[in-house]
């Protein structure tokens, strides 16, 4: 099997390997070609942004697939490049972990951004969420809440009161997560146990939405990635004014051609004639580019102006598959919520029809029927 291997900001290397091949012998083989990574044992892979530590694995242990990339990262941080360590990484114990379920907060592509919440009633659920375990399936952002304090401690010196009510024992900790049962994103304290703000959703979206959230509650995405890779604040942000492109034929039509964009590039990556989009071609610009949102989120990828262009660069490539993946789960997303409008306005429809009816009456007692409508 061919597999691809990149660093941030450098060519994509690949190589001819065996499916049972262990991760270790990879590592050696992109040691020989870039040796200024330095040595195998000081940098590992991350596989859709989860760091594989385990070099005795193989490639079909990972699932690694066709159209994947392994990502290098250097240093003991987990990053690709110099980026900085994430804010996950001086949070608190992760609560998804807490709860008896295993694996590695993210720490690259869309599901590394962070969510700022604000205006939600329940004060202490505002802050900024950083990225945790994935739960079910599906991304969960975590708050650290503030150290908790002794419920009968109170100022310096101040003798507790009697009456005095106990205080909270709720700190703040809290996580945003995709409930299956419910069908809904929420804000709570634990998963699967409701929360204090909510957004229906039909869990094809692997990003819970900025728009819809109960009480007024604002949600918002923070902190670009580093150069060289995807920068998902604005590409979620630019999806986000995709979900608002009104017909609904003309949304639909802005999804198909970008998830084909995307899906070339994924396919036959570093492919020349798919990195390139020609600003002046009229399909482009009547199926993509006329769209609030569609060229944001290419640039958001990695898409660049160039001459009457716009160029992915071979290094960049592999965020067309990334790109791809979390597109099409929105597009499909955004294709429920339509049928459901759809299916309510008939219904609506209907009783407004019904209503408008006239009632039939049959004879009345005094002549010899029964009154009422029929």
């Amino acid at each position: 099997m061919k597999v691809v291997v990149q660093k941030a900001g450098s060519e994509a290397m690949t190589f001819e390997v065996e499916a049972t091949d262990p991760i270790l012998m990879l590592k050696c083989l992109t040691e020989s070609v870039k040796p200024d990574l330095g040595p195998a044992s000081e940098f590992h892979f991350t596989l859709k942004g989860v760091p594989l530590q385990d070099d005795d694995a193989s490639l079909q242990d990972v699932g690694y697939c066709d159209g994947d990339v392994l990502m290098v990262a250097c240093g003991e941080d987990g990053q690709t490049g110099d980026a900085p360590a994430p804010a996950a990484a001086a949070a608190a114990a992760d609560p998804v972990a807490a709860q008896g379920h295993s694996g590695v907060a993210p720490t690259s592509g869309f599901a590394a951004v962070q969510i700022v919440v604000s205006m939600c009633k329940n004060e202490k659920s505002n802050g900024v969420y950083v990225p945790a375990v994935p739960y079910a399936g599906k991304s969960v952002w975590h708050k650290a809440g503030s150290a908790p304090e002794e419920a009968a401690a109170g100022a310096e010196g101040e003798v507790p009161d009697a009456d005095m009510k106990p205080k909270s024992k709720d700190v703040g900790d809290r996580v945003i997560y995709y409930s299956v049962k419910s069908e809904r994103w929420y804000i709570g304290d634990k998963l699967e146990e409701g929360g204090f703000s909510f957004v229906v959703g039909f869990g094809k979206a692997t990003i819970p939405p900025l728009h819809g959230w109960n009480n007024g509650t604002v949600v918002e995405f923070q902190s670009a990635a580093p150069s060289g890779d995807i920068n998902a604040k604005a590409g979620l942000e630019a999806v986000a004014k995709l979900g608002e492109i009104s017909p609904w034929a003309d949304q639909e039509l802005c999804y198909v051609t970008m998830l084909k964009v995307l899906g070339n590039i994924a396919a036959s990556p570093g492919e020349p004639k798919f990195l390139s989009l020609k600003i002046d071609n009229a399909a482009i610009q009547n199926k993509i580019l006329r769209f609030a949102g569609a060229r944001d989120f290419l640039e958001a990828l990695g898409f660049r102006e160039e001459g009457k262009a716009l160029v992915l660069p071979p290094s960049c490539s592999a965020n067309a598959k990334l790109g791809h993946e979390m597109l099409q789960g929105h597009a499909t997303e955004a294709s429920y919520h339509q049928i459901r409008k759809e299916r309510h306005a008939t219904a609506a429809e209907e009783t407004k029809k019904e209503a408008a009816r006239p009632k039939r009456f049959a004879p009345s007692a005094a002549d010899g029927g029964d009154s009422g409508p029929r």
